[in-house]
């Protein structure tokens, strides 16, 4: 089940470590500028991979 993008954001300190949580996407939002980006990671061959997109103001969609 897809969640969309949480109303609600946890305030982090700058280069505090953080845990995702165990969803299919994890999304962060800049404390500056206010963009979110939805990131998603996996384990390929033992190494953790992340990509991400950044979602539109204006759409609010889940890209992918």
């Amino acid at each position: 089940m897809k969640r969309g993008i949480p109303k609600k954001f946890v305030k982090v300190r700058e280069g505090e470590w953080q845990h995702p949580k165990q969803e299919q996407y994890y999304y962060l939002k800049c404390c500056d500028c206010g963009l979110i980006h939805r990131l998603e990671f996996r384990l390929h061959r033992n190494r953790l991979q992340l990509r991400g997109w950044r979602v539109e103001k204006k759409k609010r969609e889940i890209p992918g």
